[in-house]
């Protein structure tokens, strides 16, 4: 049996369905994975040793709404050109991620009967998942979203992250987290409370791609990006990072000490911010507006999760299991066709 997986733009879109291919080796003969040239997506599949074909992928842009009226023409084109591209793979199902890169592979899926199956990781549907909702033959979510036709099977993480222990350390090591492409906000805000926390903290922070500085203090480690963030994660007393879907589950597996600055409206859709108050509410994490962020309120906040005790939030580590078994049930129904 085959399968392709598409999804992409974003690592969010992607590192979660590369978590699966282990699992996915063991139910399937051959993985295929379709996403955008331009995207992340490209190098992080042949990482994975992954046959990669790319689509052109059609974008939704919030605030260029006159931009968006060529969006069907050139979304019928790349459904078009996805269509042909399955039928040469002849996957047995499609499993979608979300994010624009993955729409027309999944539409195409549709038109094409064969089996189709999506993963939402945020606590709300992002648009190509929201437009895929009527088409899916399976709805998966990380979150439960209260709807009949979704199944809640949690977040695909991946195996690696759970292979470290914790390093010896003298002093509380607090790890700042803002995504692959860094949070200019809370970078900013870190350099300011530096000379505070680091007269008690070791500090790392990841700092995203391109945004790394000069700055050469005692008890202050700067890295750009990471492919071992569970080294990182694993040592961290406490953990100040995004409330992106994946980041977040990660650091809920992992039972960490958590202060989630979300992204505000503003600056997304919303759901960093359901995220995180999702888990909030759950007690697995503190949240810290971006709009109340300043160096003493964040100082104040490190203090106080440091004062709790070490969280242990039983996450299931059945989840990839669960999710391969349900794409090679659902695969199954074309074969029997």
């Amino acid at each position: 049996m085959n399968i392709v997986l598409t999804g992409g733009g974003t690592g969010g879109h992607v590192i979660p369905l590369l978590a699966l291919v282990n699992e996915l080796k063991n139910r399937f003969d051959n993985i295929y994975f379709v996403g955008s040239e331009t995207g992340v997506e490209k190098d992080l599949a042949l990482s994975y040793g992954l046959p990669f074909f790319s689509v052109p992928s059609v974008k939704f842009v919030r605030k260029k709404l006159f931009a968006n009226l060529k969006i069907p023409f050139a979304l019928s084109r790349s459904v078009s050109l996805a269509k042909k591209l399955l039928k040469k793979l002849k996957p047995d199902v499609v499993f979608g991620k979300g994010g624009f890169a993955s729409l027309p592979v999944c539409i195409a899926a549709k038109k094409l009967r064969i089996p189709l199956a999506v993963h939402e990781s945020d606590a709300s549907f992002g648009l190509a998942n929201k437009l895929l909702l009527k088409k899916a033959d399976l709805v998966m979510t990380n979150f439960d979203m209260q709807r009949k036709n979704c199944v809640t099977v949690g977040m695909p993480l991946r195996e690696d992250l759970f292979s470290y222990s914790q390093s010896p350390h003298s002093r509380p090591i607090v790890l700042f987290v803002g995504g692959s492409s860094g949070a200019q906000s809370l970078n900013a805000c870190i350099v300011e409370a530096l000379g505070v926390l680091t007269e008690k903290y070791d500090v790392v922070h990841i700092t995203g791609r391109g945004k790394a500085t000069t700055l050469d203090v005692p008890h202050y480690t700067q890295i750009e990006y990471t492919d071992k963030i569970g080294r990182y994660l694993t040592d961290a007393d406490v953990v100040i990072s995004r409330a992106g879907a994946t980041a977040a589950s990660e650091l809920v597996a992992l039972n960490k000490r958590i202060i989630f600055v979300p992204l505000e409206n503003s600056a997304s859709r919303g759901d960093q911010l359901l995220n995180a108050e999702y888990y909030k509410t759950r007690g697995y994490a503190d949240v810290l507006r971006e709009k109340h962020l300043s160096p003493k309120i964040l100082i104040r906040r490190i203090e106080k999760a440091l004062t709790k005790p070490i969280p242990d939030n039983c996450f299931d580590k059945n989840v990839n299991s669960r999710i391969c078994d349900l794409l090679s049930s659902l695969s199954k129904r074309s074969s029997c066709k």
